[in-house]
Order: C-alpha cells, then structure tokens, then sequence
C-alpha cells in the first residue's frame, strides 16, 4: 500500500488495529455514523457480512474479475453488488507444543482430553487447550466445535447464502445435537476433565494465546498468522517448540478434517468524499 500511495501521490496514514476493539466496536460506529476517520478500512468476513449496506460498490474493480465467486458471494456482496476486494485467505489451526516427540497430535475430542490430562499430570503443561470464548471470540472455542463435530451455526450445515438461509427460514443450528455435543465438551473440560481454566469464558483469543506463549498451556486456538509471533523467543517461551495440527475432529462428524476460509478484504466506506472513493478502485 504505501507502494502505491508514493506511485498516486496519495498521503498514506495507516494506524493500527485491534481486532476486537476495531472490527467489532470501533468500526462499526464509525460507519454507521457516517464518520470520515477511514477512507480505505481492512475487513474480513464478520465485518463484511455485516457492514457490507454501509460499504460503496466496488463492482468496476478490475481484480474482482479474476476473483472466485466462492469466496464473494457469501461475504461481500450488497443487493447484488460486489462491496470489497479481497486479498487474503486464512484458515484456523490448533497450534500445539505439549505433546512428546515422536508422537502425533490428538485427532479426536477423547484424544485431546487424554493427551491433555497426561501433559498436566506430568507436569509438562498446566492446562491443556486454552482458547478465546468470550465476545466475539467464539471462533477458538465453541465455533470450531460445532463445526468440527459436524454442525453449523444455522441451517443448512455450511450453507453462508443470506438466500438461501431466508429461504430456510433462517432456522438455527444451535438446538442440534453437534451444536449441543460441543457446548457440553467445553463444559466437561472445564469442569469435569479440567483441561481448561474455570476463567476461560472470560478470555479473548489474546488472553489465551499469551498464556500458551507463557508456556502453560499445551495448546492454544489461533490463525496460523500468529506462528511467526510464537515461534518468536523476544516475545513466547514456547519458540521452536511449536508446530500446527488440523481441527480436532468431535464424535459426530461424518468427516476426517475441515478447514475453514476466512478472506480478508479492503472496501471503502459508502460516505467518503467521490474523489476518494475513485482513486483506489482504479488501481
């Protein structure tokens, strides 16, 4: 960006962002109050799903006809227009360190909780997984879960179609057996199999994720992103003691692994001045 800022003659401020503060807070007021802060903001699909009335169309940008329509159609689009140009794609992984060389990764939820208890009894690891669950953190917890376990969050499983989801009456998945199976998996290793801390449901993914840095968890859930700041020794204990599993996969499932796609995406707020919103879609 600032590559192009310098080639367009465009004064580039970038300013860091929180994902819990900005996405979820921050942003959401400043384009639902018309506010000028950002001419250009980085969204993904949580923000672009639900900011996408607020966002200007984009439809005349050149990349978005190399783009895949499986990647679009359920995220950024508005009324049928296209509201965001994505750039990046991302998948979520268990990041482990606990379990002895020479042996694999857990596979399934009873594996976890096995690998888990023994890490803790010989004082290899406090905890066993630690995971963000509090608002809006639900991805590194309860949502993998769910779909790990063979559920979804609304019905039909995977369906992310508003059309289609309307035309199913926009029936929750959450009374469903996978759904239900998973809440009660983290209740149990809470407090029945105390592979996770009585406060986690107080935790964001930054709470767990420094505890897993801190060494006393045996693994965390986060976007493999992050392994370059876990693998870092200035900053986690546990560096060049990490590695990345797949989805631990719940009783239910019909499946061996799964993966989610979480694109990333730049758009451009719908109020910005008209000689803003032109420059960057013509690059």
């Amino acid at each position: 960006m600032k590559v192009w800022a310098g080639e367009h003659k465009v004064t580039l401020t970038a300013g860091g962002r929180s994902l819990t503060k900005c996405t979820f807070e921050k942003m959401t007021a400043n384009l639902t109050s018309r506010g000028g802060q950002y001419d250009i903001i980085c969204t993904t699909t949580t923000g672009g799903s639900c900011g996408a009335r607020y966002l200007e169309p984009v439809d005349d940008v050149p990349a978005l006809k190399k783009m895949s329509r499986f990647i679009m159609e359920p995220y950024f689009q508005w009324e049928g227009h296209d509201t965001a140009v994505p750039f990046w794609r991302r998948s979520g992984h268990s990041l482990p360190h606990g379990p002895p060389q020479g042996q694999r990764s857990p596979r399934t939820w009873d594996e976890l909780v096995r690998t888990s208890q023994r890490l803790q009894k010989d004082g290899k690891a406090k905890w066993g997984l630690r995971g963000g669950m509090k608002y809006p953190h639900g991805w590194f917890t309860f949502f993998w879960s769910i779909w790990a376990n063979g559920g979804d969050l609304m019905l039909p499983v995977h369906e992310r179609r508003n059309a289609e989801l309307a035309r199913n009456g926009w029936k929750s998945g959450l009374a469903q057996p996978e759904a239900v199976q998973a809440v009660e998996f983290w209740w149990d290793n809470i407090h029945t199999h105390k592979i996770a801390p009585p406060g986690q449901p107080g935790y964001s993914r930054d709470d767990a994720n420094a505890i897993f840095m801190a060494g006393d968890s045996a693994m965390t859930m986060a976007d493999t992103t992050l392994y370059g700041r876990f693998n870092d020794p200035k900053q986690s204990k546990v560096a060049g003691k990490i590695s990345v599993t797949q989805f631990i996969i719940g009783p239910r499932a019909k499946f061996k692994s799964i993966a989610w796609r979480d694109p990333w995406a730049w758009a451009i707020p719908i109020h910005v001045d008209g000689g803003k919103k032109r420059l960057p879609r013509s690059s």
